[in-house]
């Protein structure tokens, strides 16, 4: 399975750097509640095997794994990484998305 969610080559490339420090069996995106908009992105490198209704796939030697309501909130999206004097981490490019918070740090969905 491909496609679900697209990454950008830098995205990529430090999750490669991270990998390389934190060795895991894969990388976890998802979804949580929380925050003031009401849900938070989550990427986490799990070694716990796939549950039920997880969709696996791999990208550039990367194995990422996703929930099955996740996958919903996520499908179509893309991770980019971005690194500047102010800010270094992941952003999602989420078509579903309606609004994020002043901070960033979460967001709420059409």
């Amino acid at each position: 399975m491909s496609g679900l969610v697209e990454f950008s080559s830098e995205a990529l490339g430090a999750l490669k750097r991270q990998l390389a420090v934190q060795p895991a069996r894969a990388v976890r995106l998802g979804v949580r509640g929380g925050a003031c908009d009401g849900l938070q992105y989550v990427i986490e490198f799990d070694d716990t095997a796939p549950k039920a209704g997880d969709n696996e796939w791999r990208v550039d030697d990367i194995t990422f794994v996703i929930d099955k309501r996740s996958t919903a909130m996520l499908s179509g999206s893309t991770v980019t990484w971005t690194q500047t004097l102010l800010k270094q981490g992941f952003d999602f490019d989420n078509p579903r998305e309606a609004s994020r918070c002043g901070c960033g740090r979460s967001f709420s969905l059409k």
